[in-house]
């Protein structure tokens, strides 16, 4: 790493420094989060004062700017070391719960406007015309919670963050990854681990209707050979007649994302993103429909490592 920069707090004001004695660090994207993560380590001489935010650069280029949320100054036979934990500035849409209520036919921009507009962050597009006659949000859940979940009702799609909008849709991607040990063209990896968890499967989901019966059975079409006798009951969040079975099918699309994951760890700093396609072309081990679930990158004095984890792009 050639260069590290950190803002620090100084009673009412702040100063920019650079910081020297880089141990670490680990960079961690995901579809799962609109935030990224860091997790820094640094040798030090004395215990630092308070951190408030921490950018990671690669030469010019920066690869991480956010907010620290954990400081931790470790001393002991080994030296002195400061850990720091950090997440981009699209952490406030998860840290902030959103106001709940019932909002009568509300489309995903005026609740943008409510949930993301206030901490400066805008929706690009919205993906399709879908509306919800109402749409609740429980108590206790995040700003993106709030809008995400309408997205999946509305639209059946996903958000992501876009250079701070708020884009409906999976991540476009880049061209296919190959990883390969064994053709001349394929990404080279340190290792790849596959597990397959029939444990995860869910056979069938019944819904609660109106009345308080649960007369709704969605049935797992992709439960093979019956591998899988795990049935569910669920309350569904939104009105019962306007989408009767899509939270049964979404429990168990969700539980099939569990079920097969595949583990890359590949040599260097790979330029892979949530939401990237992969396969798996290797005289041992051949994959196809895998896609970046989460991307971390790791970079030591030893080097760096990019380390993938995959899931079915079937149920994505």
């Amino acid at each position: 790493m050639a260069d590290i920069r950190v803002t620090r707090t100084l009673w009412d004001f702040q100063e920019t420094a650079e910081l020297e004695g880089f141990v670490s660090a680990e960079l961690l994207r995901g579809l799962d989060s609109p935030a990224a993560s860091l997790r820094l380590v640094l040798s030090c001489k004395e215990m630092p004062e308070e951190l408030s935010e921490v950018w990671l650069y690669d030469g010019q280029e920066e690869l991480f700017a956010g907010k620290v949320d954990t400081q931790r100054f470790v001393y002991g036979k080994s030296g002195a070391f400061l850990e720091l934990e950090a997440r981009s500035r699209e952490a406030v849409l998860l840290d902030n719960q959103a106001k709940p209520g019932e909002l009568s036919s509300p489309t995903l921009l005026t609740l943008s406007q409510r949930c993301a507009q206030p901490y400066g962050f805008t929706l690009l597009r919205t993906g399709g015309n879908g509306r919800l006659n109402f749409y609740n949000i429980p108590r206790g859940i995040s700003e993106w919670e709030a809008m995400a979940g309408y997205a999946q009702l509305a639209f059946q799609e996903s958000l992501y963050m876009q250079g701070g909008t708020i884009v409906v849709g999976n991540p476009p991607g880049q061209e296919t990854i190959t990883l390969s040990n064994s053709r001349a063209t394929g990404q080279r990896f340190i290792s790849l681990t596959r597990e397959n968890r029939n444990s995860k499967i869910i056979s069938e989901v019944y819904l609660r209707d109106n009345s308080g019966a649960y007369s709704t059975r969605v049935i797992n079409y992709d439960n093979p050979g019956g591998l899988a006798d795990r049935k569910r009951y669920m309350v569904p969040l939104t009105d019962y007649s306007m989408s009767p079975r899509w939270e049964g099918q979404e429990k168990i699309r969700r539980a099939m994302l569990e079920k097969e994951t595949v583990r890359a760890v590949l040599p260097g700093y790979v330029q892979a993103a949530p939401g990237d396609a992969v396969r798996v072309r290797d005289s041992v081990v051949v994959l196809e429909n895998l896609q970046v679930y989460q991307v971390t990158h790791r970079f030591g004095k030893e080097g760096a490592t990019t380390v993938l984890n995959l899931i079915s792009s079937l149920y994505s």
